[in-house]
């Protein structure tokens, strides 16, 4: 094989190729990206989960034992078990945090009495 059919050989392979493997790095870079709005999703829903007066019947007890699963699994960070277990038996308070629509409305509420009492 001549050096010049070798040059068009690899001229060919690589205008082939070079498609290829962009559209194959993209779609790992998707997947990526995909994979973490899923597991910031998923977080959202737990913490709203864990959120949640802890008192109630054993269903409930075993949703907030899913939502600290998908905790560990998505949140990237270890946490000892005892902590497992406290999430388990007490309300979630995050500060600052907002979980649903009665905190945003009780949250207002304070918000317009302390600008009340500035005045």
């Amino acid at each position: 094989m001549s050096l010049e059919k070798a040059r068009i050989i690899a001229q060919i392979v690589a205008t082939v190729a070079l498609p290829v493997v962009i559209a194959l790095v993209g779609h790992w870079f998707a997947s990526a990206i995909k994979q973490k709005e899923l597991g910031l999703q998923y977080t959202k829903l737990v913490v709203q989960i864990l959120s949640s007066d802890p008192s109630g019947a054993a269903e409930g007890r075993a949703f907030r034992q899913w939502a600290i699963d998908v905790l560990e699994e998505y949140s990237g960070v270890a946490f000892p078990s005892s902590q497992g277990g406290d999430l388990l038996r007490y309300q979630l308070r995050i500060a600052g945090a907002v979980t649903d629509s009665s905190d945003i409305a009780r949250q207002a509420a304070r918000e317009g009495e302390s600008d009340e009492q500035r005045d």
